[in-house]
């Protein structure tokens, strides 16, 4: 949790994304693939975009 929340942090204040840092970690602190480690960040990024999307339809709908 502390790895993901300093990942925010820094994705919010110097506009960087989240894998830039994400994905390092998970190769060197986790021993993942790098393969495996951009498909989580991937998956990530999709669950946000879509939970985002659902929000805003539902909004559009009210």
């Amino acid at each position: 949790m502390l790895i993901g929340f300093l990942a925010g942090m820094v994705s919010g204040f110097f506009s960087a994304g989240g894998g830039l840092l994400l994905v390092p970690y998970l190769t060197s602190g986790v021993k993942m693939e790098e393969v495996r480690a951009r498909a989580t960040t991937i998956f990530c990024i999709f669950v946000m975009v879509f939970t985002s999307r659902m929000f805003l339809f539902w909004r559009k709908l009210h």
